[in-house]
């Protein structure tokens, strides 16, 4: 996604991900919980992130517990949510253009 500025880093945390939001941006795209699904801060760590944002678009976790806690969040502010199909690793996207297909897909239907 050209338009987009990144702030990635692969295998931080959801805490770490919390001063990766950008307060100003129009919306955050925002992956977080598939390396700490079992941190019991993690719905916590997660509304801090929402918190930051105006609006997010949250990438689900294929680790079921991580999942719930995105999606549970993501409901509970109203907003959207991505899957996409995993690689063999089950922790990353199989395509990273198909999950970014996905996201604009989103953005386009639900932020216009």
């Amino acid at each position: 996604m050209r338009t987009c500025k990144v702030n990635a880093k692969i295998g931080i945390s959801s805490s770490a991900v919390i001063g990766r939001v950008d307060p100003s941006a129009y919306v955050n795209i925002v992956s977080a919980g598939s390396n700490d699904p079992a941190n019991p801060d993690l719905r916590a760590n997660l509304e801090r992130i929402r918190s930051r944002a105006s609006r997010v678009i949250w990438i689900l976790p294929i680790e079921t517990r991580a999942r719930a806690e995105v999606q549970a969040v993501a409901t509970a502010h109203g907003d959207p949510v991505v899957s996409f199909a995993p690689a063999g690793d089950r922790v990353h996207p199989r395509s990273e253009i198909g999950l970014a297909r996905s996201i604009a897909a989103v953005m386009a239907a639900r932020l216009g």
